[in-house]
């Protein structure tokens, strides 16, 4: 009898595709993701350092910045290039080099300053080096290193990039943290999204439907907009909880905060029209969409900053559609002013993913199963 049990429950187990990826193929997915965002050290450490743009022709300090391992560096032309550089997050920071550095010579470092806890070690490091350069000029070789009151000599002036706008006051971490969550638990949707389909096949009400006088494009519609509704509420939900209760504050304008809800809300919905046309079992479409929607997430920044991820994985950040939305939540939330222009590329992004996975689910989806 016990035996016969373990034999059933063993084959049931083995059956559920969706859940034995869930319990074995999610870790692996998630080691690999993040050993790749903290891999560092030895001969790797510099090819996963941040990227510094850096501007001028000051011997010294350009010879201080190479050989830092904690900094790649990239020259450019002009200090117009470097800021646009910073304001698109294409590097770290920028440093416009005077031929001398001194406190009525300044270094300029252009960074993003919203976020003080990825902004700080950046700014610091280049501080520490380009003191150092200034002092190396008339300092005893191997004096510059000792020296306790480096960092009291104002000879760097840290600047938001040319052309962004004005950042919001007093940011905190809450002007991350909800964002972040906002997105990664709006895609969760698409579960239920996938499952509504699984359930009412199962139920039979599917045929009921398609029984029914009503044109199948309008079916479908009637389907998804529900699920548009709820993902709309859930938005707000989180946003007005963010604002009242954490002081979340908002910068840009309430239209453009809308519109990025909106287009995540409606990629979110897409996606889950998408597994759904892979039609399989409840634990299927719950293992494989809690897969996909986590490591999406994991690679979007959703629970990592990007700012922090080495270039590549930065790179792969951007196939998924969270990495766009985390970039227009933050403008509209942390830079005064923001509108719909400012954020109309990663908007462009969220509608071409939500565009790409409801074309690809329609493509394979079957009314008839």
């Amino acid at each position: 009898m016990i035996g016969a049990a373990i034999v059933k429950e063993a084959k049931l187990l083995l059956a559920d595709k969706g859940g034995l990826a869930s319990m074995f193929l999610l870790p692996i997915l998630f080691m690999a993701g993040f050993g790749l965002m903290f891999r560092g050290g030895g001969d790797d450490r510099r090819s996963q350092a941040p990227e510094v743009a850096v501007v001028g022709d000051n011997a010294s300090a350009i010879e201080l910045l190479v050989a830092s391992d904690s900094l790649r560096i990239r020259r450019v032309a002009s200090a117009e290039d470097a800021g646009r550089l910073v304001a698109k997050g294409e590097v770290a920071a920028a440093v416009v080099l005077p031929n001398q550095i001194s406190a009525s010579s300044k270094a300029v470092v252009y960074a993003d300053l919203r976020d003080a806890r990825t902004a700080g070690p950046i700014v610091g490091a280049l501080r520490g080096l380009l003191v150092r350069s200034a002092f190396s000029a008339f300092l005893p070789p191997g004096k510059v290193s000792g020296s306790p009151d480096l960092g009291s000599f104002d000879l760097v002036d840290v600047r938001e990039p040319p052309g962004v706008k004005a950042r919001v006051a007093a940011i905190d971490s809450f002007q991350i943290t909800v964002p972040g969550n906002a997105v990664l638990f709006a895609f969760f949707l698409a579960m239920n999204v996938g499952l509504s389909f699984v359930e009412e096949r199962k139920s039979g009400c599917w045929k009921r439907y398609l029984a029914a006088p009503v044109r199948r494009p309008v079916l479908l519609a009637g389907k998804l907009a529900p699920f548009v509704a709820v993902g709309l509420a859930q938005e707000a939900f989180f946003f007005a909880v963010g604002i009242v209760a954490f002081g979340l504050k908002v910068g840009g304008s309430p239209l453009a905060l809308a519109a990025t809800a909106t287009a995540v809300t409606l990629c979110a919905v897409s996606l889950g029209f998408f597994v759904a046309s892979f039609g399989g079992t409840e634990k299927q479409v719950s293992g494989f969409t809690t897969i996909a929607v986590l490591m999406m997430g994991l690679l979007g920044g959703c629970m990592f900053p990007r700012l922090f991820m080495p270039p590549t994985m930065k790179s792969v950040g951007l196939l998924t559609p969270h990495a766009w939305a985390l970039d227009a939540f933050s403008e509209v939330l942390t830079r005064e002013g923001t509108g719909l222009a400012d954020i109309a590329s990663p908007l462009l992004a969220l509608v071409g993913f939500s565009t790409a996975f409801f074309l690809a689910g329609l493509a394979r989806f079957r009314f008839e199963r």
